[in-house]
């Protein structure tokens, strides 16, 4: 999807291409915004929370020019989406939310105890040895 921003700033008129992709890229079941700029910026929002409109910037990377379309396309060996994108340098990159992204870190809440291992008699014997 294709957006043209239009601006008018003290009598001049400022156009903002951008290039949307709406996708669920990290798997978490719900949808991020994927925005392609054009001064070259790719950016991923999330949404942090179920009940909030509220979206938040995820992570961000630079080209050095603007990205004219965004896709993605699925790896089904590894189950990742790949953002595809190029712009007018006729170039195609893609990245993964899995290289740029950041999951939130996994919460164990007791500590973890490694028992203690009996050893055998025959154990000790060669332990002696």
């Amino acid at each position: 999807m294709r957006i043209h921003l239009i601006f008018h700033l003290q009598n001049t008129l400022i156009l903002i291409n951008l290039s949307l992709l709406i996708e669920d890229i990290d798997g978490d079941n719900a949808k991020e915004i994927v925005a392609g700029c054009a001064d070259g910026s790719l950016k991923v929002f999330h949404n942090p929370s179920l009940n909030s409109q509220d979206f938040e910037l995820k992570w961000k990377t630079k080209v050095a020019t603007s990205i004219k379309d965004v896709c993605y396309c699925t790896v089904k060996e590894q189950n990742l989406k790949q953002i595809v994108f190029g712009g007018y340098d006729r170039k195609i990159r893609n990245v993964t939310d899995f290289e740029w992204g950041q999951k939130q870190s996994l919460d164990i809440p007791q500590k973890i105890r490694i028992p203690e291992i009996q050893t055998s008699k025959r154990e000790d014997l060669i332990k002696e040895i």
